[in-house]
């Protein structure tokens, strides 16, 4: 691995995308502080992910499952590994409802990301499959859990791909489907986009086809000239 990095430059561990790609990141990272602390610290990584990744056989099938058990704590992993597996034919009251219900406890996503760390990208992806299958059921107080457990990942990731999925998601939501309990959280949002994604951002609310709902309110939003830029001109679109 060094005589590679020596030779080309480039890091060797950037083509791993298995389960456990964001502890070889950690520990691979050119930069000495950016790595775990020790061993020791590692170790405790990778044991937390493998626990993850190989559920013990009496997992539940659906989060609606894991709820019904009870349990005080969450045990992170364990819901990891059913959120991110369990069908999503019926989705809402098996996976949808009980999801929001446990992310929304306080402090719940910040554990969850802390268990996990990056590999709630994965979990992300398939939320928002199953939002995309719910179709045309949004109530009131559905919306307002979507937006607030995007939301709340949004802050807590580190990674770009991420948080622009949330950040696009919400966006959506909120001014394409008139969600107005969801546009409140999107209007903070924009304030604060990481320039690293800020570009990528503006380029795809850009080629979304359609008009905003109650768009006008962006207009009084502090954001970045590059999204500003952006949104004016998605305004501007009769």
């Amino acid at each position: 691995m060094i005589l590679k990095f020596i030779l080309n430059g480039r890091s060797p561990n950037r083509k791993y995308e298995g389960p456990f790609a964001a502890i070889v990141r950690k520990a691979t990272e050119e930069v000495p502080g950016d790595r775990y602390d020790d061993a020791i610290v590692l170790s405790k990584a990778f044991q937390d992910m493998k626990k993850v990744v190989f559920a013990p056989p009496d997992t539940p099938k659906t989060v609606a499952e894991l709820l019904a058990r009870g349990d005080k704590n969450v045990n992170w992993q364990v819901f990891h590994h059913v959120a991110t597996t369990q069908e999503l034919d019926s989705n809402f009251d098996a996976f949808l409802f009980p999801t929001n219900f446990i992310l929304l406890q306080e402090g719940a996503i910040r554990n969850y990301y802390e268990i996990v760390g990056e590999e709630i990208g994965k979990f992300v992806e398939v939320y928002k499959v199953a939002l995309a299958k719910l179709g045309g059921y949004w109530n009131f107080d559905n919306a307002s859990d979507f937006g607030k457990v995007m939301n709340g990942i949004f802050y807590v990731t580190k990674n770009n791909t991420t948080k622009l999925s949330c950040a696009l998601e919400m966006w959506v939501w909120a001014y394409y489907r008139d969600r107005w309990n969801t546009q409140s959280l999107v209007n903070e949002l924009l304030q604060h986009i990481p320039s690293t994604i800020e570009h990528d951002f503006a380029a795809e609310i850009l080629a979304m086809d359609g008009t905003l709902t109650n768009g006008e309110q962006l207009r009084g939003v502090t954001m970045s000239p590059v999204i500003r830029n952006a949104v004016n001109r998605v305004l501007e679109r009769k």
